[in-house]
C-alpha cells in the first residue's frame, strides 16, 4: 500500500468504530473513510486495487486526522465514564483506538 494509506487508516478506524457503536451519528468524510478502511491485514479478499483509488494529498489527510483527533478529544472530555468499561460502553471504542 502507498504510505498515505497508513497515515489515514488510524483516524478512519476511530470513525468507523464510533459510527458502529452509535457514538457519532454519521461519518466525518465518507470518501476518506472508504479509502482508508480496508487493507491492513493483507487478506486476499481485501487486496487494494490501486486503479480504484484517488489518493488524497498528505495535507488533506493531515486536515482529516486533525478533525478526527479533535472529535475524539471532545468525546473523551464529554462521554460519561462508568466503570468497569465493558463491550457495551462507549469507552470500549475509545480504548480500542
Amino acid at each position: 500500500h502507498p504510505l498515505i494509506f497508513y497515515l489515514g487508516h488510524t483516524a478512519t478506524f476511530f470513525v468507523n468504530k464510533l459510527v458502529l457503536a452509535g457514538i457519532i451519528p454519521q461519518r466525518i468524510d465518507p470518501k476518506m473513510e472508504s479509502t482508508f478502511a480496508v487493507g491492513v491485514d493483507e487478506m486476499s479478499w481485501d487486496d487494494l486495487d490501486t486503479t480504484h483509488y484517488d489518493w488524497p494529498t498528505v495535507e488533506a489527510v493531515h486536515v482529516y486526522r486533525d478533525t478526527i483527533r479533535n472529535m475524539v478529544d471532545q468525546l473523551i472530555t464529554d462521554l460519561p465514564l462508568t466503570l468497569p468499561i465493558t463491550w457495551g460502553s462507549p469507552w470500549w471504542t475509545i480504548l480500542m483506538g
